[in-house]
Order: structure tokens, then sequence, then C-alpha cells
């Protein structure tokens, strides 16, 4: 049987689309269009998505001529940002600039590792990389991550990893692109100067492992993108 390739993305030049004269719109009308053009274009697409990202190409609703709208997968109440489909628009003629899809797609793993577990896993591979670090907090949330080196790059080179860019000479790490249900352990340390106040772990919820960590802030993004969003209601 032939294999049908998968929908990547749509690309039509803006000049395809004559703007009115005045162009501007509202945030509200934008995610209103935005919502029309997933719906158009994407009609048959499995699961439930969540608009999370959305604004303009000049920064203002007023000037911008050009909108962009991200859309990402939900499984439940968790976000899995790796599966998400991005649609960039002209609004005021309901016009597809640009549509992209990425299909990380989530294993699913169940929970077996309780939360305190994955506390005790991430404070032991700390204090392996930083045995003289006074911790301040320690916060924990369920997240959808996938498989990175950052770990094992800064367990290799601490200060490299923290001060200069990751180049090909420092060698590589071979993870494979999945993506799993983790405790996303983020430890939190006494400032010192020079030095990162925290750092976030992957904690694999069913086998312990640790797959992999962030220096971003991922506990907090998910609530922002949210709240932005919610303000064109």
């Amino acid at each position: 049987m032939q294999k049908l390739g998968e929908l990547k993305y749509i690309s039509i030049p803006s000049w395809n689309y004559k703007l009115p004269e005045n162009y501007g719109i509202t945030g509200s009308k934008a995610k209103e269009v935005a919502n029309e053009l997933f719906k158009k274009y994407l009609p048959d697409i499995e699961g439930d998505y969540e608009l999370l990202k959305l604004g303009g190409n000049m920064g203002d609703e007023k000037s911008s001529y050009i909108w962009y709208a991200t859309y990402y997968k939900k499984y439940g109440d968790l976000i899995n940002p790796y599966e998400r489909v991005s649609v960039d628009f002209v609004p005021t003629v309901n016009g597809l600039y640009h549509l992209e899809i990425q299909r990380g797609k989530f294993e699913n793993n169940e929970i077996v590792k309780t939360k305190e577990e994955a506390i005790e896993i991430a404070k032991a591979k700390d204090k392996e990389i930083e045995p003289n670090r006074e911790i301040e907090n320690i916060r924990v949330e369920e997240k959808i991550e996938q498989m990175n080196s950052d770990v094992y790059l800064r367990e290799k080179d601490k200060n490299k990893y923290e001060n200069e860019p990751i180049t090909v000479e420092d060698g590589y790490y071979l993870t494979e692109e999945r993506v799993r249900r983790v405790w996303a352990v983020e430890i939190n340390y006494k400032k010192e100067e020079d030095k990162i106040d925290y750092f976030i772990y992957f904690v694999d919820t069913t086998t312990g492992e640790i797959i992999g960590g962030t220096r971003a802030n991922i506990l907090d993004v998910e609530k922002e993108l949210k709240e932005d969003t919610n303000n064109f209601a």
C-alpha cells in the first residue's frame, strides 16, 4: 500500500492579497479569523488544539496587517509544545499567508514515579553537578517535553554551558526525538554573581530517568500565554 505524505506547510505570498486602505483590526477579530482559517484548512486534524499565541507583525493592532496564531495540541490539561500548528494570515481579507504543522507526537506514557520521587532524583543529579550551590526552593509540574542533551552538556562542562554557545567541537549526546510526560523539577538556587538562578530537570514519569532539562522558564510560560491570548476574547 502506498503511504501518503502528511501536510507540513502551506505558503502564499502576502502580495497575493490587496489590502484595504484601513487594514487595522482588533485582536478579538484577528482571533476570530484565525479560528476560521484553522477550521478551513485543517478540517480533519485529529485532537484538541488550543490557541495560545496571537500577535501582529507591527506590535500593535492598528498597524498590523499580518497576524500570527499558534495552536497547541492538548492531552487533557497538558499542552504538547512540540505538536502545534502555526497560522499566519492577513485578517482584513481572511487570507492565509503561511501555515505550518509540527508533529512531535506525544507518547502518552503513564505516571509511575511520584512527584516526591522525581524531586529526589533531580536533587541527586543536581548535587553531582552543583555540589556547592545552596538550594532556596523547588517547584514541580507535570509537563510534556522532548528529550534533549542539556543535562549532559551541563554535567560535562557547567561553566561553558552557562556562559558560552555550545559548538560542534563540544561533542554530541545522541538523543531520540521522543516526547514524553515528565515531572519538570525546577531547582532554584541562592543567588550568586555570574551563576544561573535555576535549572529545570525533566524526570520521566514512567521510568524515573532524567531525559533532559532547560534553563527556560517553562513552568510559567503556559500560564502567561493563556493570559495573553485571553486578552483577545
